[in-house]
């Protein structure tokens, strides 16, 4: 969703004068437009925000202090108040912005902010130096998406099933850094890029972007690890190792879930290492790579966890905090 500044562009009928009962201030308080001030006398020339009581009162004027108008009149602009968007800058002075949030989306977006290679890869980098990722969004294009659904929903949920470089999670900071939001996102990758680059992006300072930190997690391991001491395996005797391992389990370890179609009194080694390899991958239940939740109070499996990883799944999946 892209903004338009509500003040006026420099240009042809752009001065306070051009308009009438169009000078008047924007009343702003905790990032929210409160309400609106009566049109001012011809001979008042206030600052362009003025704060009294905690209220900042924001008047057409712009960065070089000439005066201007605001496209909307006195009588109508409450019309749309709830189109319009404070934005602080650096100094503590707002400018007014109009959300574009009515009628249908185009179709093609085009702004320079949508440029995947500055506003993608070059933004990556710069977070994440020489991050490995080739082809990142830009963040902005991914912000103005979500814009379009939560801008007015400050403690929404934002589910992302394939993480990537972290780019949805990085557009949700940055809204909830335009507004003040408390949106919460939920992001899953199964690359080993998310220790490299997507979580130290998500840690790295920005000034675009409010983070109030996050919580990793990693699903717990069931015949992943026996997946993976299979494919590590060197020799013929380090697998027959495992299979036994599989078989039988270990004082830490359950045995492994096997897939029903294996018929394991006709299981004989052959000729060969990568054979034998590839029968011991076939013979885990790929749907069994990992524990599910509907067994976490399986007494073996309690007897694997902490007291706290129970506690936290129960809170995750049972909605509590």
């Amino acid at each position: 969703m892209k903004y338009l500044f509500l003040i006026c562009e420099i240009g042809g009928e752009s001065l306070r004068g051009d308009g009438k009962n169009t000078f008047f201030p924007i009343l702003v308080k905790d990032g929210e437009v409160i309400g609106f001030g009566d049109v001012s006398d011809d001979d008042f020339h206030p600052q362009q925000t003025e704060v009294v009581d905690g209220i900042s009162y924001v008047y057409p004027i712009d960065p070089k202090g000439i005066e201007r108008k605001w496209r909307y009149a006195r009588q109508t602009i409450e019309e749309i108040k709830d189109m319009l968007f404070p934005k602080m800058k650096k100094d503590g002075s707002y400018e007014i912005m109009l959300g574009k949030n009515f009628g249908q989306y185009k179709t093609v977006w085009q702004s320079n902010l949508y440029d995947s290679s500055v506003h993608g890869k070059q933004l990556l980098n710069k977070l994440v130096p020489n991050a490995e990722f080739s082809f990142p969004k830009s963040v902005y294009a991914v912000k103005d998406a979500l814009y379009a659904v939560v801008k007015n929903r400050k403690n929404a949920k934002v589910l992302d099933f394939f993480g990537g470089s972290g780019t949805t999670a990085h557009a949700v900071q940055m809204l909830n850094k335009d507004d003040n939001g408390n949106r919460i996102f939920i992001t899953t990758e199964q690359m080993d890029y998310i220790n490299s680059v997507l979580v130290p992006r998500l840690i790295a300072n920005d000034t675009n972007k409010k983070n109030d930190g996050f919580v990793y997690m990693e699903l717990m391991p069931k015949n992943l690890g026996y997946l993976k001491d299979v494919i590590h395996s060197k020799t013929t005797d380090e697998l027959k190792a495992v299979y036994q391992r599989m078989l039988q389990g270990t004082d830490t370890d359950e045995p492994a879930d096997i897939s029903f179609r294996a018929d394991l009194s006709k299981i004989d080694w052959v000729e060969g290492f990568d054979k034998n390899k590839r029968l011991l991958v076939k013979l885990l239940d790929k749907n069994g790579l990992y524990y599910n939740y509907s067994e976490i109070d399986d007494k073996n499996v309690r007897d694997l966890i902490s007291d706290e990883d129970y506690a936290f799944n129960k809170a995750f999946y049972e909605g509590g905090e």
